[in-house]
Formats: C-alpha cells, structure tokens, sequence
C-alpha cells in the first residue's frame, strides 16, 4: 500500500520540476556578458569622474544597458531580469541625460551614480548567473 503511495508523490514531483524547467528561462551566456560587460565599465569609468571622457563614458554605458533591457526583453519567461533590467537602464539614462546638460556634473555625483550602477549591475549578474543551465 505504502508503495502505491509513492507513485502518485513521485509523479507529483516530476511535473513539479517539469513546470519550473519550462517557466523560468535558462542561463544565456549573451545575457550574462552583456550585465558583466556593463558592470565592468561603470567601474572603470567612475575613475573618469571630473575629466571630460567620463561624458562619453556614460554614454557607452547607457548604449551597453540599453542594448541588455533590448536583448532581454524578448526572452520568454525573462520577467525578473527584464524588470531589472529597465529599472537599470532608467539609472543610466538619468545620468546620461545629466551629462547633457551644460552645467558640470560634480564630482560626488559622478562617482556615486558610477557605484551605484555597479551596485546595481551586480544585483542583475547575480539574477542571471543563478538561473539553471
């Protein structure tokens, strides 16, 4: 009888795992070397603060994540990482945009929106890097 029992629990729990390996979208190389790629340069740039190529800095920033929230954002079952995605791209076009305006951005601000962009970044890799193989 105890056996019988198994069956039904068993097949319960192979279309559980079933169910989550076709709703959740698999790991994609591209995905992840897109939010690294961006991780990386905001890094790098924060160092440009209060020289004249950090405004072209971030303009290769803002085309790098906008190029992560258009590649994303197709991806079927990709919500969470399509969701952090724009909220990651609107943090970069804001400084984008500050960029563009004739007053000089201040030095605190630069380097603060460069980490907080890495911060951010980091939250996206960890979101790609731990969906399944």
């Amino acid at each position: 009888m105890k056996k019988l029992l198994l069956i039904p629990l068993i097949a319960a729990l192979s279309s559980c795992a079933l169910y989550d390996a076709y709703v959740t979208a698999h790991f994609d190389n591209n995905e992840y070397e897109l939010i690294n790629d961006i991780r990386t340069l905001s890094n790098q740039s924060a160092n440009l603060c209060g020289k004249p190529e950090a405004a072209q800095a971030v303009e290769n920033l803002y085309t790098m994540t906008l190029k992560f929230k258009n590649y994303s954002e197709y991806i079927p079952h990709n919500e969470e990482t399509q969701k952090v995605g724009a909220e990651l791209e609107e943090i970069v076009k804001d400084f984008r945009d500050t960029y563009r305006k004739p007053e000089p951005v201040g030095m605190f601000y630069c380097t603060t929106k460069f980490a907080t962009i890495e911060r951010n970044a980091v939250n996206v890799q960890n979101i790609v890097g731990r969906k399944p193989r």
